[in-house]
């Protein structure tokens, strides 16, 4: 397993999966970060990725739309999956009223 930690940024690879994993609340200072992260790992040519939101506090609409961001940009690319994982039962109710909630795994 792979690690890598960014700030409240973390990612792991399992199973030829990576996990983006959110430490706190997922606010407007992670804009940067979150993009960077995700330039490189889809420069790396990484199509599989789960967000895990195990130990994320909050979510932001700038939250909602970075992951929606990632969604569209790996749905353009072929034989790609995306999905967010563990999600605390707020960030559910939330996902679910933007109708992101078939993201969940």
């Amino acid at each position: 397993m792979f690690t890598k930690t960014i700030g409240h940024l973390s990612t792991r690879v399992e199973n030829n999966t990576t996990y983006i994993v959110l430490t706190g609340d997922f606010d407007s200072s992670l804009n940067e970060p979150f993009d960077n992260l995700v330039l490189e790992l889809t420069s790396e040519g990484i199509k599989d990725i789960i967000v895990d939101l195990e130990l994320c506090t909050f979510l932001y609409s700038v939250g909602v739309g970075k992951i929606v961001a990632l969604y569209k940009k790996l749905e353009k690319i072929e034989d790609s999956s995306f999905s967010v994982s563990n999600p605390d039962d707020r960030i559910k109710k939330l996902l679910h009223l933007v109708n992101l909630d078939f993201l969940i795994k």
